[in-house]
């Protein structure tokens, strides 16, 4: 038998002439003599600018990956290489003088994990990082000399380049090579102001240089570049957009004919809007006679209009020839915004893998059960058990005889202990699978198996840092708790359980003085017993009388050795308790908030009934009471609240007895505050369809979407008692123009216009005038149909005409026109925080251009101009400027 690095050889040998001889459809990746879409998503690192070279590869968690990938039917995956340069490749000054120590073998050794899954990779060399200010000067340095001085990337090509091609060209898990991720950011046409810039030109250069030495030394390899969006690939509305990547464009600047790309590769996230969207468009659209793959993209709930578990698709349909999910270790390491797109992206891999298997498949068809599981595999009569698989290439798929789906959940409830045997087949072939259910007494269940569990810290070496470990079922796995006293380790069991038994599986780090406590809501604990002579082991703590609780607590006191709490398994046994407790949650505030002094507090609790009803419900600053509420809505207010700090929470009891307490919120109350900023998702939601969506790039990292019916409301805006506040929405409306209701302490008072910027994010401002102290703004839906990032309030007390500042402002501002409302003239202040190109316009209700007062490059400063309307006929009227990609908008009222 050969190793898998000589039967590489041999496939590479065996295949060089037939990749030569396929033409590549322009919406396919060929790869071994199959046309492909590439079905995957991003690694893109696990050690960032680490995972080759000098240092330690995680190999088995890459493996990990490559087989979490083969089984949801992907083909591909993007993996990063030298990233900054800071680890590989190896530098002498300016110089390159090699590939690195180690990065070759490691290089292999990640190809080889891959392709014995079926996965190939390509692989990305550079990233924009390379020029990232806070890497210091000692990696950007080098870095801008590599990109500007052409022999000095000749010496990176002649001295590590090659010699990797020379060595893994062959590969078969060797997809493409990747010059650069989104290198328009760090140039002075796109350049981001987190990075240092050289010319679009350089860079050109440099993938030109590049991508015709690659070509050179192996005549089967492809070549790709990662553009940060379609404005360096295609005309848009940038207006120094065109494809920067075209075979003219890179041979003019390098010179080397072989320099080209074999396909495009570009990058979408929302920020872009449907403008730049290939979800929207399709790969025809852009005028590119080269394959496109998407190689980065998030996945939201909806995009645009359109579903999110739908995005793979729409590109396959679309004429892409590629789609890659961001990204692997946001999920397998709990960070980043992008998990859930991780997921989403491997249930869609999946479906096209399915549905399109001769289009993205690599390797033989045979069928096999993936995933075969039971949760839990004991219960008790008539009780349910969860039965999940997951089948691939199965002409039929049967459970116990019976056919069934190559990928479902189903719910079992037997008499018996039963065996579940499942079946995948295709034509002679076949593979199986089974799972047990056993039935058990009901107090015999561990109603912890799988639960949510929390900690106070983890162990911060050695692996046992994941806590739901000790509710997985299984003894051969462990968490720890830090190396210290006093550590806590609790277990949501989803309901209240009348718990009969609790048993603690210790590890030799055992716990030699510890409490096991009980809660219905987390705030409130009680002790249900005490251990102060502990020795390990197993320990079977069982109550004669059951107790309530739905959390369950070991709190550590003293350590029997010099490491922490460590634990095999943590199970609860017991049977759900016929009487449930109330839930209750502070909705306002709904988080930490700041007020000014002499301001009015709103307090109001969401509250879910229990089995019985709501006796009280008594409010607390810090510990002590100051009303109690006997009926709904449960809701009580503060007056003139004084200069300090305290923590507001509620207490409810109910008829059965229980008490829950909430979580507790900091008020903190100063006298010299004359603004905020409040976020959408912290606002009370109200009506049919408003909801808060997740997304990078905006404030907060939400924003609230209304459709058509919905209600925003800022509670505690607490300002204190001024009478004029200057208000900016931040806001996105993505077809016309929409009117919404202004609400001020609960009355709509006014209608707000929101004109379209393209799908991007603009600026609304406004000023009201308010006799009373403000408590609460609101968006109430009249269009609907609008994004909403946050609003900002500020107390401005005098008329913005009678202001004066000489020095240049900090950002780009509209003021509001002076006089209003007027006839038949009024002046407009504005003022630029850098010389730019401006423009104001006025349009009318139905959104219809009046007017242009401004249309030109304006300097930095303030600046005034006037609107005579005496042409116009009453009316309100809303302006606008745009500089650049800000756009903030007014209203004014013209009457004549």
């Amino acid at each position: 038998m050969f190793s898998i690095k000589k039967r590489i050889q041999l496939i590479a040998v065996f295949t060089l002439w037939t990749v030569a001889a396929v033409a590549q459809p322009e919406n396919r990746i060929n790869h071994q003599g199959q046309d492909l879409f590439l079905n995957g998503g991003n690694i893109a690192w696990l050690d960032f600018a680490r995972d080759v070279g000098p240092g330690t590869t995680r190999l088995s968690e890459l493996r990990t990956m490559f087989e979490q990938v083969n089984a949801r039917g992907g083909n591909t995956m993007r993996f990063w290489v030298h990233i900054t340069g800071a680890n590989t490749p190896s530098w002498s000054g300016n110089t390159v003088t090699g590939p690195g120590t180690g990065t070759i073998d490691d290089m292999r050794n990640i190809l080889d994990a891959a392709w014995e899954n079926n996965v190939g990779l390509v692989l990305c060399l550079w990233s924009f990082d390379m020029l990232r200010t806070s890497n210091g000067t000692g990696i950007t340095n080098r870095a801008k000399a590599l990109l500007e001085d052409s022999t000095l990337t000749q010496r990176y090509i002649d001295n590590a380049l090659i010699p990797m091609v020379e060595a893994l060209g062959d590969h078969p898990g060797v997809i493409a090579w990747e010059i650069f991720n989104e290198p328009e950011g760090m140039t002075e046409e796109f350049g981001w102001d987190f990075t240092r810039h050289v010319p679009m030109s350089a860079i050109q250069r440099f993938v030109n240089q590049t991508a015709g030495a690659i070509h050179r030394t192996n005549a089967n390899a492809k070549v790709t570049n990662g553009s940060w969006s379609f404005h360096a690939l295609a005309e848009t509305s940038s207006p120094v957009s065109k494809n920067y990547y075209s075979d003219t464009e890179l041979i003019s600047a390098g010179k080397d004919s072989l320099g080209i790309l074999d396909f495009y590769q570009v990058h979408y996230y929302s920020w872009a809007g449907t403008e730049l969207s290939p979800f929207h468009h399709n790969a025809d659209h852009w005028g590119l006679q080269k394959p496109i793959v998407v190689g980065e993209f998030g996945i939201p709930d909806e995009l645009f209009g359109i579903d999110g578990d739908t995005l793979y698709e729409e590109l396959y349909t679309r004429g892409y020839a590629g789609a890659w999910v961001w990204q692997w270790v946001d999920w397998y390491s709990n960070r980043g915004t992008y998990a859930e797109s991780w997921l989403r992206g491997l249930d869609q891999m999946y479906a096209l893998s399915i549905k399109y298997a001769e289009d993205v498949t690599i390797g033989e068809r045979l069928p096999r059960v993936l995933e075969f599981e039971t949760f839990p595999d004991e219960i008790a009569v008539g009780d349910s058990a969860r039965l999940t698989w997951l089948a691939t290439f199965s002409e039929t798929t049967t459970l116990n005889g019976e056919m069934v789906s190559a990928i479902d959940t189903v719910w079992v409830k037997p008499e018996l202990t039963t065996e579940y045997t499942l079946i995948a087949t295709n034509g002679d072939n076949a593979d199986t699978a089974s799972v047990t259910v056993t039935l058990v007494e009901p107090n015999q269940i561990n109603r912890a198996l799988q639960k949510k569990v929390y900690i106070l810290e983890n162990e911060t070496c050695c692996g046992n840092d994941v806590p739901d470990r000790v509710v997985d079922g299984d003894l051969a796995t462990r968490w720890a708790s830090a190396w210290k006293n006093n550590q806590w380790i609790y277990i949501d069991l989803g309901e209240v359980v009348d718990i009969s038994q609790v048993i603690l599986e210790w590890e030799v780090a055992y716990g030699n003085s510890y409490n096991i406590d009980v809660s219905l809501d987390t705030n409130l604990w009680t002790t249900v017993f005490e251990e102060r002579d502990g020795d390990g082991d197993t320990d079977e703590i069982v109550f004669q009388t059951p107790v309530k609780g739905r959390y369950v607590r070991m709190f550590g006191l003293t350590r029997a050795t010099t490491f922490g709490f460590s634990l095999w398994e943590f199970e609860v046994k017991g049977v759900p308790s016929v009487t449930q407790p109330p839930a209750a949650a502070l909705v306002v505030p709904s988080a930490d908030i700041e007020l000014r002094t002499g301001s009015d507090l709103q307090v109001e609790l969401n509250v879910e009934e229990g089995s019985g009803s709501i006796q009280q419900a008594v409010f607390f600053s810090d510990d002590q009471a100051f009303d109690t509420v006997y009926t709904a809505p449960f809701a009580t207010s503060f007056e003139d609240v004084e200069t300090g700090e305290r923590s507001i929470s509620a207490r409810l009891t109910d008829s059965n007895g229980f008490i829950v307490q909430t979580d507790a919120y900091t008020i903190t109350v100063t006298e010299n505050l004359d603004e905020k900023r409040m976020e959408a998702e912290q606002a009370v939601l109200s009506g049919e369809v408003s909801r808060r969506v997740q997304q990078a790039g905006v404030s907060g990292g939400m924003f609230t979407r209304m459709d058509e019916v919905g209600v925003i409301d800022w509670k505690n805006v607490g300002l204190g008692r001024g009478n004029i506040f200057d208000l900016r929405f931040r806001y996105r409306v993505t077809s016309g123009s929409k009117r919404q209701w202004l609400s001020v302490n609960g009355i709509p008072t006014d209608t707000l216009q929101f004109l379209e910027h393209s799908g991007a994010w603009g600026i609304f401002d406004t000023t009201i005038t308010v006799t009373e102290p403000l408590i609460e703004l609101g968006i109430q839906s009249l269009d609907g149909f609008m994004d909403i990032d946050y609003l900002e309030v500020s107390i401005n007390e005098f008329s913005v005409n009678n202001e004066e500042d000489a020095g240049i402002p900090a950002r780009l501002s509209l003021a509001q026109n002076y006089p209003n409302p007027f006839n038949p003239s009024t002046s407009i202040q504005y003022s630029l925080a850098d010389a730019s190109q401006v423009s104001i316009m006025v349009f009318n209700l139905l959104g219809q251009h009046v007017a242009t007062l401004v249309n030109g490059r304006r300097t930095a400063g303030n600046h005034e101009v006037r609107w005579d309307a005496s042409a116009v006929s009453s009316g309100v009227y809303m302006y606008q400027i745009r500089s650049g990609s800000e756009v903030i908008t007014r209203k004014m009222l013209l009457i004549k």
